[in-house]
Formats: structure tokens, C-alpha cells, sequence
């Protein structure tokens, strides 16, 4: 996205004819649970030498259990009203969290569960997390590790002060947990931690994902920031989002997904603007995301109220791509002339300058508009000059351009 010069006036080549293109393609509700909390999947073993891949989701009355696509989903016996708060599976077993404290763990894929807890209180288990050779958990007092050899758990929470973990991302040389109350980090193994949200403005994190050398917080309130110094310097990238309470993420390749009280959102480039992707699923709100990792295609599954909702990987990357692609028409802004529209139907219009923080410095359109064409009148003289990202958007379509404004 190469940024223009101007001087005096603002023209952005946008490459959209807005109601003409529209993305087909949307998200699928499956046959799984309604009220949905918690998604995860991974391997389990079924029976003897057999693996298979299993989806397991956590609702506030147990566990339901599906094969990789979602398309048959079946009660988990031995959990049914239990209230499910959070789902793992590693080491090929199945892990459920109980709201009440504790948790259930299956070792046969899903037939047969035993009640366990990670301490002597029967600490809540927030978050499940994996890395390839070790699960962490966090809890109401703090990170455990999991020792699969003894089934029994180690707590890691030297220099941990807030000890309600909520989020937890996990790789093999460094670990982060996100808290109430910020962001803490381990360089060995969780040994000891150390604090580590510096520009971290919203505290209550959420969520945690590592992308490569980039680790995303996703915060109840804040938004997205993201690090790409290994967590001792955080900035917001919120451009795009339509919320800023972000419950959940999920990463394929270099593309990164945030789950938010307002639909499933894409970021292709280190998280500097945000795509909806949420066709079908537009204004829900999404408490987990999971990535089907084994086989193909790569799919994302949603766990929200309304129940288990899938969609191709590939399918939303496309569409992303896209909706910013090469110009197809021209939308043209001009501080004397304003604004040329070309609408196939009628829509809600609006653009939106922000800086390149993310943050939103003015609207310049909110309005309904009947198909045509139209020239709404654009006073920018407010605006101050230097490097913006506008946000065009009509109806459910969206694009960005960066903009270099000189008055």
C-alpha cells in the first residue's frame, strides 16, 4: 500500500466500484453447540495406535467433540453440566477446564474423562496453551506446566504479580501471559518471569498469538498491539477493527485473525490494518478462534453464541486480498471539489482519517447515500498535515489507502 504525495488536495485511487463487488463466499454454521466458549483442536489418539484429529468445544454445559471439519459433533459422556471455560488438547489427549475449578482430561479421544485440578485450591484454568514439546495453563494463580510423564503439574510464577492469567503464548525459547494487569515474559521456560508491556496502554489482556518474531495482545477495551521487540515495547494497531474487545486470535502462515465482540477481522501485513472477514458473521461476537493445522484445506473455526462457525483459510485471505486490490474504479477526494461516488446500490458511506498509530483523527463522511453518483462536499482544511491512512467504506465493503497530506 504505497503512499501519494499531495499538496493542498487529497485524490486516493480506491479499487472499488462499491455494490457491484460483493464476496460470496462467508462463513458456515455447523451442527456444533450453541453457546460455544472455547474451540481448540489437534490429535488424539482413539485407540490403541490410532490417531485421529479431533475438535473439542466448551460450552456452559460440557463438552462437545467433532471430526477435523466440524461436520458431526457429539456430547462428551461424563462431562454434560459442567460449565466448560476453556479447551486444550496436546501430548494427544483432551483437556477441558471447568468453570467451577479443575478440569477434565480424556486420553482416549473424547470417550472416557477423569476429573483432575492443577493444584490443591482447584484453581480455574483460563487458557490452554502449547508449544511443541510442553503445555503451560493459565489459571486464578498463575502459569503451570505440564509434566505428561507423571500427570501431575509444576507452578512457574516466580515474578509473576498478578497472578489471574488469562492468555498465554508459548514457544519453545519464550513464553508471555497475559494478566489483568499487563504482560509478563519468560526467557527460560517459565522458570521466572519479568515484566514486560511497555506501551502497553490497556492492561486487561485477553488474548496472545506469536506470529514469527511479532507476538499480537488482544485487550478488553484497547484493541491490538503488537511487539516486535519480544514484548519490551507494544504499540496499538487497531485500523480496521469495528471493536476494540478482542477475546481471541489464530495465525496461518503470515496472516494473522482476531476474534472480537464484532465479528473476525484479517491482518496480512504485521497488523497494521485490519480486514473483516465476517461474512455471515457480521456483529457477533467471537470468544475463540481455532485453526485446523493437519491435512487440507486449512480451516478457521468460531466459537461463538450462536454456535461452532467455519470458514476456509484461503478463502478469507483471498477476499482480504482483494478488497484492496487494483483499482477497478477511482473514488476521488478533493478539498475544493469533495467527493466523487459511484454507488450500484444505495449505502451508509463513511471515511475515516487515521494516523498511523491507528489512531482515529476524523471523520470526514457518515452518511446514507442512494445509488448513483455523487459528489458529497469533504472539508479537510482541519486536518493537519502528514501521513494518514483513510478508511473508505460502503456498506460492508472496506478499503484503506495511505494518504500524504499537505496543506
Amino acid at each position: 500500500m504505497k503512499a501519494r504525495r499531495i499538496s493542498h488536495h487529497i485524490i486516493l485511487g480506491f479499487g472499488l466500484i462499491f455494490g457491484v463487488v460483493s464476496l460470496q463466499a462467508q462463513w458456515v454454521r455447523t451442527s456444533g453447540p450453541v453457546g460455544a466458549r472455547s474451540i481448540d483442536m489437534g490429535l488424539v489418539v482413539v485407540g490403541g495406535d490410532v490417531v485421529s484429529e479431533l475438535v473439542i468445544a466448551g460450552t456452559a454445559n460440557g463438552v462437545s467433540l467433532s471430526d477435523h471439519n466440524g461436520t458431526n459433533w457429539a456430547t462428551a459422556v461424563g462431562v454434560a453440566n459442567n460449565e466448560i471455560i476453556s479447551t486444550g488438547v496436546a501430548f494427544f489427549k483432551a483437556f477441558a477446564g471447568r468453570g467451577s475449578g479443575g478440569y477434565f482430561m480424556s486420553s482416549n479421544g473424547g470417550s472416557l474423562w477423569a476429573s483432575k485440578q492443577v493444584d490443591s485450591v482447584n484453581s480455574r484454568i483460563h487458557v490452554f496453551s502449547a508449544s511443541s514439546a510442553s503445555l503451560f495453563v493459565g489459571t486464578d494463580r498463575g502459569v503451570f506446566r505440564y509434566a505428561n510423564s507423571t500427570d501431575t503439574w509444576i507452578p512457574l510464577n516466580t515474578g509473576i504479580t498478578n497472578v489471574v492469567v488469562r492468555a498465554l503464548a508459548a514457544s519453545d525459547s519464550i513464553i508471555y501471559a497475559g494478566t489483568d494487569n499487563g504482560i509478563f515474559r519468560s526467557s527460560n521456560h517459565g522458570e521466572s518471569w519479568s515484566r514486560a508491556d511497555s506501551g502497553l496502554t490497556t492492561k486487561a489482556v485477553r488474548a496472545l498469538i506469536l506470529s514469527g518474531t511479532t507476538v499480537y495482545a488482544g485487550t478488553a477495551g484497547g484493541g491490538v498491539f503488537r511487539s516486535a521487540n519480544k514484548g519490551d515495547g507494544w504499540a496499538a494497531v487497531n485500523m480496521g477493527l469495528t471493536s476494540l474487545n478482542v477475546n481471541a486470535f489464530a495465525a496461518h502462515e503470515e496472516n494473522v485473525f482476531a476474534g472480537t465482540d464484532s465479528g473476525v477481522h484479517l491482518s496480512s501485513g504485521n497488523g497494521m490494518v485490519w480486514v473483516p472477514v465476517d461474512v455471515g458473521l457480521a456483529r457477533t461476537r467471537v470468544h475463540a478462534l481455532a485453526e485446523r493445522g493437519f491435512g487440507s484445506p486449512n480451516s478457521l473455526f468460531a466459537a461463538t453464541d450462536s454456535g461452532v462457525w467455519r470458514r476456509p483459510v484461503s478463502e478469507m485471505v483471498t477476499s482480504a486480498s482483494e478488497a484492496q486490490s487494483a483499482p477497478r474504479a477511482d473514488v476521488r477526494i478533493d478539498v475544493a471539489g469533495g467527493v466523487v461516488l459511484n454507488l450500484a446500490t444505495s449505502k451508509r458511506v463513511s471515511l475515516t482519517a487515521y494516523s498511523v498509530t491507528g489512531r482515529k483523527t476524523i471523520v470526514l463522511i457518515n452518511s446514507e447515500f442512494p445509488a448513483g453518483r455523487h459528489t458529497p462536499h469533504l472539508d479537510a482544511r482541519d486536518l493537519a498535515k502528514g501521513l494518514y491512512v483513510f478508511r473508505l467504506q460502503a456498506g460492508e465493503d472496506i478499503i484503506f489507502q495511505k494518504v500524504v497530506h499537505e496543506r
